[in-house]
């Protein structure tokens, strides 16, 4: 994708959510990487089974929770997004700190980043974030 152009603003976007995240050092985690509501089952609210286990991947703990955040329950809007990363916070009895709040946001605006520029270079519309909803994210992640 660093070779496709694009718009400017996706790349900017995407850069500095990578900046953010290499400057976390949180203890790693294994976690499921793909939120998709087609990889999980619920009984009312209570997640019985997460699918699709050849995304586990090993991340901080916010990185995972944000990159489940921005994509949960398909296209995350920014609101829901904050509330994912509210839920999340009680569920594990412990709010995220400053830090790692950041590094949630950048987690997001880093995988919808990554969805748009493979939009745009396949020649499809862009949908997986516009430039207002990255600056926003941005700002929740501390970079704007």
């Amino acid at each position: 994708m660093n070779e496709a152009d694009g718009p400017g603003w996706i790349d900017t976007a995407g850069r500095a959510a990578r900046q953010r995240l290499l400057d976390g050092h949180d203890r790693v985690v294994i976690g499921h990487g793909d939120w998709l509501p087609d990889n999980l089952r619920w009984r009312g609210s209570q997640l019985l089974v997460a699918y699709d286990w050849d995304s586990l991947i090993a991340d901080s703990e916010a990185v995972i929770a944000g990159l489940a955040a921005a994509i949960y329950p398909g296209l995350a809007t920014v609101a829901e997004t904050r509330d994912f990363l509210s839920a999340y916070a009680a569920a594990r009895k412990r709010p995220f700190s400053s830090g790692e709040l950041q590094r949630c946001w950048a987690a997001g605006v880093w995988t919808r980043a990554f969805d748009a520029k493979n939009q745009h270079a396949a020649g499809q519309p862009i949908i997986s974030l516009t430039q207002g909803e990255a600056d926003e994210r941005l700002r929740w992640a501390g970079l704007r």
